[in-house]
């Protein structure tokens, strides 16, 4: 699974900010993941984390990781985040809700990352009415994806359709959204196909999201590569068709940010989504228990300082080690690309 590196799978890099009495908004946002759900409707053969045996989060949790937040920076963005959190409706709105009614007048952002097949009509107007920014998932054609991207109890190529037909309708109403498509190994040299499908959807903002705990290989990672430059060469106009990506946000797995799992268990960095995958990984990324944590502030990390501790502490498994070298190797050439192309996201500081 890719988390967006805008923020989230992948968010970008983080600026803390201690917490000052004026509340003053921060150039960048604290992240943090809330999952509110493991549960999901569809199953994804490149998402590693488990979706059953943890039941949803208490209300309670969701506020006392709210009160975390808040009290630890002065600027903050909720991801919200699953399994398919709009499954969980209701948790969406109870957190925005508690915000407002708890926090009036400070500065919160708000993203949602959905695969789309739930967002009915009262939804995106919902979302819209309290500034939810729309992430949506999905990889490209059906021939690409539709092997590893399974509806857990219905018709696949149905729930594709559907998902098309939902983004269309963002798109045809207006409301603003971007696309974080998850580029794999064995599929990084369809990328500029699955590309050029998404802008007949009238997606006008996408994101090249390369798996997180693929294997990338010296072969596979020449494919995303490749991909990547023709697609900004062929596809990027400024002001019509975005690609998100940035050299800020590389490598992903080096980006300061928080992940809130449903039990209450706080982690940093891109955690939980690979913990079935790479286990000895998701353990470096413990903070703690709500209840033992009063501030984010101690677990901050530069991006270097969080890829060679994540690093020095995977090393000790050798499969989880050589596939967290394969996606730091493959981020720093990520960045090294995109900055000799001279390729920013739109929004990114000079």
């Amino acid at each position: 699974m890719s988390v967006a590196p805008r923020e989230t799978g992948t968010p970008a890099p983080i600026q803390l900010d201690s917490v000052g009495d004026s509340h003053k908004r921060s150039a960048k946002p604290t992240y943090c993941l809330v999952f509110l759900t493991r549960r999901c409707n569809l199953d994804c053969g490149y998402c590693h984390m488990a979706h059953s045996g943890r039941p949803d989060p208490e209300k309670e949790t969701l506020e006392r990781g709210v009160d975390l937040f808040m009290r630890s920076a002065d600027n903050v963005c909720f991801h919200l985040f699953g399994g398919e959190p709009l499954l969980r409706f209701d948790l969406v709105k109870h957190l925005v809700d508690y915000v407002a009614r708890t926090y009036p007048g400070r500065p919160v952002q708000y993203l949602i990352t959905t695969n789309g097949l739930l967002l009915k009509p009262h939804i995106i107007d919902w979302l819209v009415a309290h500034d939810v920014e729309i992430m949506l998932s999905l990889d490209g054609t059906y021939d690409s994806q539709g092997h590893w991207r399974v509806l857990v109890d219905g018709n696949n190529a149905r729930a594709y359709e559907v998902t098309c037909q939902h983004i269309e309708t963002l798109t045809a109403r207006g409301v603003p959204h971007f696309l974080n498509m998850c580029v794999s190994p064995e599929n990084a040299d369809r990328m500029v196909e699955n590309v050029r499908h998404m802008r007949t959807l009238g997606v006008k903002r996408v994101q090249l999201a390369y798996e997180l705990g693929g294997m990338w290989d010296a072969p596979a990672r020449a494919a995303y590569l490749a991909g990547l430059r023709r697609v900004i060469e062929e596809l990027h106009e400024d002001g019509a068709f975005e690609i998100m990506n940035s050299p800020d946000a590389e490598p992903v797995l080096g980006n300061m940010t928080f992940a809130l799992d449903t039990n209450g268990d706080l982690y940093r960095g891109c955690a939980i989504v690979l913990e079935q995958h790479m286990p000895t990984f998701n353990d470096s990324t413990f903070c703690g228990r709500l209840d033992e944590v009063e501030s984010v502030q101690p677990f901050i990390r530069s991006k270097f300082e969080q890829t060679t501790g994540f690093l020095k502490y995977t090393r000790k498994n050798p499969h989880d080690w050589k596939i967290l070298r394969s996606n730091y190797h493959l981020g720093y050439q990520v960045k090294k690309l995109l900055t000799k192309m001279g390729h920013r996201a739109w929004g990114d500081p000079d």
